[in-house]
């Protein structure tokens, strides 16, 4: 019975925790984001009633203008010799265009605002059409995903907790031994170290560069596990065991940086034949790419400088590993 291709259960755990932050940051985010709609609303709610009362007041002092105006008119008187004597009005023509200057403000701004109700409007609309949508999400859908990915969690600790017959594929608390085809690869240690190295080969075969690397370690049924290496080595494949140990200290670094010396290593593997400065070159090229592809933001020191050796070129990059490879051949 063939097993199942399980890469790392600490994959799903994280994602089930991203999925909680995201429903309650989410859900933070709408109800913020509907006070600060209310608040909007209100405020111009409050400039609509504003401007309508100044209006009004403004119409009103303008009625009254225009009365003190036509008083004033009215009362021109003529003399005994008949001649009309017109009173002096200036004073209420001024008061009257000052009336309508601040009525005519008024009715602008009444009608500023009432055109940002009816744009903040129908934005509000097409914003609540969206949140209630996501709104239903958060309330329906994240509960059933975080209850289904409880499940598929569970379901998976029982799986790899099952003891069955050798050869099956099932991780056990020293090794795992995965069936990919017709072979088997075993990856060795703690249930943390196989997590680890099977999600840094989960990454390895999710690039274009890293899935012919991974493809050959499955197909040669290279083990792999964290241990010691010699001084200063990071990871070795050592061909007589057909065997990738990378330095225990990397059993805290990321899986990124963990696929990038699995895809270093891998090379190796692929290559299938003595070590050579060509080789090295090859399989440091291959890491510096894998690395480029996945790190994002991260940064580590070797593989940043694995990267940096790359991006000089061939020929210097292979002077440079020439140097701390001096006992290498140039090809095998």
């Amino acid at each position: 019975m063939p097993s199942a291709h399980v890469l790392s259960i600490q994959a799903l755990e994280e994602f089930k925790g991203h999925l909680t932050r995201f429903n309650a940051q989410a859900q933070e985010i709408l109800n913020a984001t509907e006070i600060e709609i209310r608040r909007t609303l209100d405020w111009l709610q409050e400039r609509l009633n504003h401007w309508q009362n100044e209006v009004r007041w403004c119409q009103e002092e303008v009625r009254r203008a225009e009365a003190a105006l036509a008083r004033c008119q009215a009362s021109g008187y003529r003399d005994r010799e008949g001649y009309y004597h017109a009173p002096d009005c200036s004073a209420y023509e001024h008061a009257l265009l000052q009336a309508c200057v601040r009525l005519r403000e008024a009715e602008a701004e009444l009608r500023n605002v009432q055109e940002w109700m009816r744009v903040v409007g129908r934005a509000v609309a097409a914003y609540r059409t969206q949140a209630q949508r996501l709104s239903r999400q958060l309330e329906v859908d994240s509960p059933r995903a975080d209850a289904l990915l409880g499940r598929k969690i569970a379901d998976l600790q029982a799986y790899l907790a099952v003891e069955v017959p050798a050869g099956t594929g099932v991780i056990s608390s020293v090794g795992c031994i995965t069936q990919v085809g017709a072979v088997q690869w075993n990856v060795v240690g703690n249930s943390e170290e196989i997590a680890k190295l099977q999600e840094g080969m989960m990454m390895l075969e999710g690039i274009g560069i890293g899935r012919p690397i991974a493809a050959a370690v499955y197909e040669h049924g290279t083990s792999m596990r964290f241990g010691q290496t010699p001084k200063d080595v990071i990871a070795c494949f050592d061909p007589n065991k057909n065997e990738i140990v990378i330095n225990e200290r990397f059993r805290s670094s990321s899986a990124n940086v963990v696929a990038a010396h699995l895809a270093h290593e891998g090379t190796h593997v692929q290559w299938n034949r003595d070590n050579s400065i060509d080789q090295e070159y090859h399989a440091f090229k291959a890491q510096a790419e894998v690395w480029n592809q996945l790190k994002g933001n991260e940064t580590d020191e070797q593989c940043d400088w694995v990267s940096w050796m790359i991006s000089l070129g061939e020929a210097r990059a292979k002077a440079i590993i020439r140097f701390h490879y001096p006992d290498l051949p140039e090809t095998a």
